[in-house]
């Protein structure tokens, strides 16, 4: 059990409506662990819109560790899609925050109604006591009862439920607004390509990201430049963001693509202009998690003095530190690096095919976000404008 607002969790009963929505987001995270990460993160959003929708009337307690469990049972069904995770921390602090607002407003009401100062300065400045209680549940009522008479608890009562029901509102829009922020996401990255290449500049990429497609695609309406493609082997997915990007080259594009096996890439480095991969997450020191094989050409990119541009989206950035490199991996089976046969009269050899690199933020010289470009060591300031500490540990 994660750290929780108050010293005990409520036990919480998720509605059918959301257990079933639950269960077929966690299998499609079963059956795809490694499916585009905004389509995760979309999901992910709307599932907690709905335990929002359903729970916020119950109070702030139950409404949160509502989400929290619906957090935990998609991370059980998929440890690596840190998506998830990331999006219900950033729902728990929307919550947080739309709760607290309520309460903020419900004091101005009542002050305004009772002829008192309705400034800044009548408004108490720390209202963590008041708000740590906004709370329906049964515990909640019977200290209620213990302090006050029939009136004074009814009050008390209905004061709390009038919060909540104007917290669930405002709780239901933002997450409706994180939403917009998820679809639109690739959108504003993408409009700042042009302020990072430049015509006739030569780009290195890897594999192939979603976001950087569309980041180089809308740098080649108006410029023209050269990209190289690492193929990305075993996988070999570069090849089919060549193929793409060759297509718009022959449709009118300004493109020239050229995809090189990864064993080429040091080799190449001296003629790139500048790297630009994408990242399965951002970790809290600035690190990334990128493919397999990207590792390898950052440091190519670092030893030739050659800028590094990484782009991900806000909920990617991970409030985790990248201390075990093993248990942020996964293995992928061997028999795309080496078949049975080839291996099999060979003693005391392991093949191993993980999924992921471990780039340290030294590697990475600019972070574009959905929000603008970083420095990979502005990233802890960045995690605290949108976690909360206390949802690290779900």
């Amino acid at each position: 059990m994660g750290p929780q607002d108050e010293g005990r969790a409520p036990v919480v009963a998720l509605p059918s409506e959301v257990e079933a929505a639950l269960e077929i987001l966690a299998k499609q995270l079963r059956q795809e662990p490694l499916v585009q990460s905004s389509l995760v993160a979309m999901n992910t959003a709307k599932l907690l819109r709905t335990v929002v929708s359903k729970m916020a009337i119950q109070g702030m307690d139950v409404c949160l560790e509502a989400i929290r469990i619906v957090g935990r049972r998609l991370h059980r069904a998929s440890e690596l899609a840190f998506v998830v995770e990331n999006t219900v921390r950033r729902v728990l602090r929307i919550a947080r925050e739309e709760f607290q607002l309520a309460l903020l407003r419900h004091q101005r009401e009542r002050q305004s109604t009772e002829g008192l100062r309705t400034d800044e300065s009548a408004v108490p400045v720390n209202i963590a006591s008041e708000f740590a209680q906004l709370s329906t549940s049964d515990s909640f009522r019977r200290n209620l009862a213990d302090i006050m008479d029939g009136d004074e608890m009814r009050q008390g009562v209905n004061t709390i439920s009038a919060v909540c029901r104007s917290a669930r509102k405002a709780m239901i829009e933002a997450v409706l607004e994180y939403e917009n922020e998820i679809e639109t996401t690739s959108d504003n990255i993408v409009e700042q390509a042009l302020a990072h290449i430049h015509a006739n500049e030569v780009i290195l990429t890897y594999g192939w990201s979603v976001t950087v497609e569309l980041f180089l695609l809308e740098a080649a309406k108006k410029r023209h430049f050269e990209v190289i493609v690492a193929e990305a082997a075993p996988s070999c997915k570069g090849q089919g963001l060549a193929r793409k990007l060759a297509s718009t080259a022959e449709n009118g594009g300004s493109l020239d693509v050229t995809v090189i096996p990864d064993s080429a890439v040091f080799a190449i480095m001296s003629r790139v202009h500048k790297v630009v991969v994408g990242a399965h997450a951002v970790m809290a020191n600035g690190a990334l998690l990128t493919a397999s094989g990207v590792h390898l050409m950052l440091g190519a990119a670092k030893m030739h003095a050659k800028p590094v541009i990484a782009c991900a989206g806000m909920y990617k950035l991970t409030p985790l530190f990248p201390h075990d490199r093993i248990a942020l991996n996964d293995l992928l089976s061997p028999e795309s690096v080496a078949s049975y046969a080839e291996v099999a009269h060979l003693d005391n050899v392991k093949v191993i095919s993980p999924a992921f690199d471990v780039v340290p933020p030294e590697f990475v010289t600019l972070l574009i976000t959905n929000t603008g470009g970083y420095n990979p060591s502005y990233i802890y300031r960045l995690l605290r404008d949108y976690y909360d500490d206390i949802d690290v540990q779900l």
